[in-house]
């Protein structure tokens, strides 16, 4: 890192300002956000990210006044080619390609990353509630089913095959929320009516889930047919409190499809 660090007085008291730029490895920039003062600033739910790969471009500016006084600036992270792994989502966001800012006032965005995400391409905005406290991933990408299935693993899995569209929000927060809704089209589904569908068809799919410290609740609903909710304790499916409608038909009947 090159730039400048300077102790200034204002009519109050000292302030240090900091303007710095230069490559660093993911794992140390990170520590700009876990062991400096903004530490206190920064969503308890950051820390736990993990980025790594490539050296990151880093930028800042930075004002801090000595006495307890709110600061400002930012925190600006270019990467080319990173994997962020944010541990509510379960599954990394590989080469990733963005401009990611941190404001002390606004805190953590990103406007129109790009990255891999379960096999496909996807696009990503990134703002702050500094007020709740959390922060909030919003976009769209194509995923290879196959991914999905290894992600979520899901009773109907294996008669589905093809790459999906889907739009998704995320909130991540003390208990982080996914809202993940697709039409399906490019998916084959190789289950009895009303159930199946061609890869030409568009059936909506609408997929919530919430992740807490103790427990994960699922709901899905799948077309008219499916209509399911559901509940994990740490982690493992639980069958006794999770409950599940299907209308139609039930799941079971059909067989699986051959190799």
């Amino acid at each position: 890192l090159h730039g400048q660090v300077n102790l200034v007085n204002d009519a109050i008291g000292g302030r240090v300002q900091t303007n710095l730029k230069g490559q660093l490895i993911p794992e140390q920039g990170w520590q700009v956000f876990s062991q400096t003062p903004l530490q206190k600033l920064v969503p308890d739910t950051l820390f736990d990210w993990q980025l790594t790969g490539k050296n990151i471009w880093l930028n800042t500016w930075l004002d801090f006044p000595i006495d307890g006084r709110e600061g400002n600036g930012w925190v600006r992270v270019k990467t080319q080619g990173n994997r962020l792994l944010i541990p509510e989502l379960g599954t990394p966001l590989d080469n990733i390609d963005a401009e990611v800012e941190y404001d002390l006032v606004k805190g953590l965005s990103a406007k129109q990353g790009k990255a891999e995400f379960l096999a496909g391409p996807a696009q990503f905005n990134i703002h702050t509630d500094m007020a709740q406290g959390a922060v909030m991933v919003e976009g769209l990408g194509q995923a290879e089913v196959d991914a999905l299935s290894l992600w979520q693993p899901m009773p109907f899995s294996p008669w589905l095959s093809g790459t999906a569209p889907y739009n998704f929000f995320v909130r991540l927060d003390k208990v982080s929320q996914l809202h993940l809704i697709s039409d399906l089209q490019g998916v084959e589904v190789r289950m009895p009516p009303p159930m199946a569908k061609t890869a030409e068809m568009n059936t909506s799919l609408d997929v919530n889930m919430s992740f807490g410290a103790e427990e994960n609740r699922f709901a899905v609903q799948y077309g008219d047919h499916v209509n399911a909710k559901g509940l994990w304790l740490g982690g493992q499916s639980d069958g006794k409190q999770g409950d599940s409608e299907q209308s139609e038909r039930e799941i079971g009947q059909a067989e699986p499809p051959k190799p």
